[in-house]
């Protein structure tokens, strides 16, 4: 974790564009590690499982060679990568195994309203544009912070409150986790805006050592995770502090995944100031949050 912290805030000391420290999972490798040499080959074949054809698909476009050169560059964010060829079946893939997806027996299921209007994303959360959306309040209870849903023609708009925070500075986000553990190739995808309301995209993913095949029952401890940056290019946000700290975003449905109708397991998180000594970072801080990887929230979109 601290290896990684460590890489992250050297890129976005080294990017004006990008001054938010983008946070990947905990025990991922470094952002643009290359792509595992195999020999085994990725193609689908007859007789494969929705998931290895998912998990071929996240394969093949992780060994692309530039896409795999571009990734082992030192001293730079990884690139964009939802314009590469090779997404679209790993998108198509994906898609597939969401609509399907259901949520336990017993879980409790939120629904994300559809609404007349959409919201100008501003960073500045008006309360007339808002009406009718699903409002999640944030843990702890005391912080008073909250998230905003609801969907509008072929977007998902998320709105993220922190009265809490009222300084310009820190390490000020709202990340959205979503498709948790849909696949054992497929960790999660996530949405993030930083307190410059930059949005960025994460996908974290799981594949087989270097030259072995992707199959189905393979042991988790033998997958390696990666991560894969910029999957979104639809992706808007923006964010400011109007006595408190807002975000607001605008998800486009299909580039994500998210199919009207469909069940998903998400969580939220507002990330604030952190707590330093001496006037040096010494502690990540949430103002809220809800849900887990390992006991994430459900929701549902309506139609």
């Amino acid at each position: 974790m601290l290896r990684l912290c460590a890489v992250v805030l050297l890129l976005c000391a080294a990017s004006a564009a990008h001054p938010q420290a983008w946070h990947g999972p905990d025990n991922a490798p470094s952002p643009g590690a290359p792509a595992p040499a195999t020999t085994v080959s990725m193609a689908p074949a007859p007789g494969d499982s929705d998931h290895v054809r998912l998990g071929k698909a996240i394969a093949r476009k992780l060994m692309n060679p530039e896409f795999a050169a571009a990734r082992s560059q030192r001293g730079r964010l990884p690139p964009d990568s939802f314009g590469m060829p090779e997404e679209a079946a790993v998108r198509e893939a994906r898609d597939k195994l969401a609509r399907v997806r259901r949520a336990p027996a017993g879980a409790e299921v939120r629904v994300i309203p559809r609404v007349a209007a959409a919201p100008t994303i501003d960073g500045q959360v008006g309360g007339s544009e808002w009406t009718g959306a699903l409002r999640i309040a944030l843990e702890p209870a005391r912080k008073k912070a909250a998230v905003l849903l609801m969907v509008h023609a072929d977007q998902l708009y998320l709105a993220a409150l922190a009265p809490g925070d009222t300084t310009e500075t820190g390490f000020d986000q709202f990340r959205f986790w979503y498709h948790l553990e849909l696949s054992p190739f497929f960790e999660n995808e996530r949405a993030m805006i930083g307190g410059r309301g930059v949005p960025r995209t994460l996908r974290g993913v799981r594949l087989p050592g270097p030259g072995q095949p992707v199959r189905d029952n393979l042991d988790p401890k033998f997958l390696r995770q990666d991560v894969d940056w910029g999957v979104h290019g639809k992706l808007r946000g923006a964010s400011r502090v109007d006595g408190f700290r807002q975000f607001e975003a605008a998800i486009d449905l299909a580039e994500a995944g998210l199919v009207p109708g469909s069940t998903f397991p998400a969580w939220l998180e507002i990330e604030g100031d952190p707590e330093t000594e001496a006037g040096k970072f010494k502690a990540r801080v949430n103002e809220g949050e809800i849900g887990s990887a390992a006991r994430p929230i459900w929701l549902r979109l309506t139609p």
